[in-house]
């Protein structure tokens, strides 16, 4: 009897602690994506601000901005990404396929978005 009243007072406290980290309110970046031959146009979709944003272009070449509000767009020159050679992405040759954005949110967590480009 002992033993069952322990087990269930240590099952109600797990239940309340899990009940308190509940989700922040902030969900993963909302984004839309249009690139062309030249430029990648970033528009955030969410309700917040973003801070201390990187582009991810095909998983290799990256480009750093500080923040961009709700609404807002940014469009990026693709020559302006660089892979951590410090080589950057030549339009010329090389097709821009898959985005990866991550972001601050305002509850400190970092946020993210991925896709494929769309032209």
């Amino acid at each position: 009897m002992k033993r069952e009243f322990i087990f269930i007072l240590f099952f109600l406290i797990a239940v309340s602690l899990c009940g308190c980290v509940g989700p922040s309110g902030y969900d993963s970046l909302d984004a839309k994506l249009y690139c062309d031959s030249f430029e990648l146009k970033i528009t955030n979709e969410n309700e917040y601000v973003w801070n201390s944003i990187t582009v991810i272009l095909n998983e290799k070449y990256e480009f750093f901005f500080l923040s961009l509000s709700s609404g807002d767009s940014r469009a990026i020159s693709l020559y302006d990404f660089s892979d951590p050679n410090g080589m950057s992405f030549l339009p010329d040759f090389q097709v821009a396929k898959f985005v990866v954005i991550r972001a601050s949110k305002p509850d400190g967590e970092v946020g993210s978005y991925s896709g494929e480009v769309t032209k």
